[in-house]
């Protein structure tokens, strides 16, 4: 039993697709990362086996596959992620999984997850009612610590050095990067007339870290870039652009702060260079 499932709208969007499937990309504490694509059209649920959805998936799932993953209940929600009560045990790097719309299923394993009473996740948004003063949000930025990198990102020209700069699954200069992209995103969404957004710059950022980072860490810089993070960032950012007092926005910074050894860290420091660039 995996309990009550909540899922992100983007690892609902995927899993719902016809043949869906791919491989177990990495086993880390509380979670299990999988990379899939579209099978072919003759492959069949019934016919399910390791070899064969090996056949199918490989030569795609692991250079254009979807990023997603299986979170334990403790982590919080991101779009690509489908969080239960998961036993992981028997859950490998390479193992086989397929979704066929109602269920997740591992080949290998006695894991299944069944998808149609999943609770879909929305992030905390920015109400348009509430928000406050561009000076308002920058003197409640100008009280929160901006160190964690010797030279702050003020474009995305200064962002192309930190690429892939560091270790694991979401490198930390990645991690800065990409909280930057994704302040720089809700800056431009909440004060249109205020601040830039240069897509353009944008895309071919993204094309340059393609080859240069990991492809989770990738997937999670191309959501960072629509605005799309995990759930304390969205807090936070809600609550600095909506005016909220400094106590509050420091409890949700703390929660940001707390994700990962130094994720959390590098993830508010990108945000806040941001807001200040």
């Amino acid at each position: 039993m995996v309990g009550e499932l909540v899922v992100g709208a983007t690892a609902r969007d995927l899993l719902a697709r016809p043949r869906f499937g791919g491989a177990i990309l990495a086993v880390v504490t509380g979670a299990v990362y999988l990379q899939g694509v579209i099978a072919r059209s003759d492959f069949r649920d019934e016919a399910i086996s390791k070899s064969r959805f090996g056949d199918c998936f490989a030569s795609l799932a692991m250079t254009n596959g979807e990023i997603l993953w299986l979170a334990q209940n403790d982590l919080p929600m991101h779009p690509r992620a489908l969080r239960g009560d998961f036993d992981f045990g028997a859950l490998r790097v390479g193992m086989p999984f397929q979704s066929d719309g109602a269920a997740l299923r591992f080949v290998g394993a006695q894991l299944i997850a069944p998808l149609h009473n999943a609770r879909v996740w929305q992030p905390t948004a920015i109400d348009p009612a509430r928000v406050a003063s561009r000076e308002t949000v920058m003197a409640r930025v100008r009280e929160s610590d901006l160190t964690g990198f010797p030279k702050p990102v003020r474009s995305l020209d200064n962002a192309r050095a930190l690429i892939g700069l560091g270790e694991g699954l979401t490198p930390s200069g990645d991690d800065f990067v990409g909280g930057w992209l994704f302040a720089a995103y809700h800056l431009h969404a909440t004060y249109p007339k205020n601040a830039r957004w240069d897509q353009r710059a944008v895309d071919d950022l993204l094309e340059y870290a393609r080859t240069r980072t990991n492809v989770i860490s990738y997937a999670l810089l191309r959501d960072h870039a629509r605005g799309q993070s995990i759930a304390p960032l969205h807090e936070w950012i809600a609550a600095l652009m909506c005016g909220a007092g400094a106590p509050e926005i420091e409890a949700h910074a703390q929660r940001v702060r707390a994700l990962g050894s130094t994720t959390g860290e590098n993830l508010l420091a990108g945000a806040l260079a941001a807001i200040t660039a």
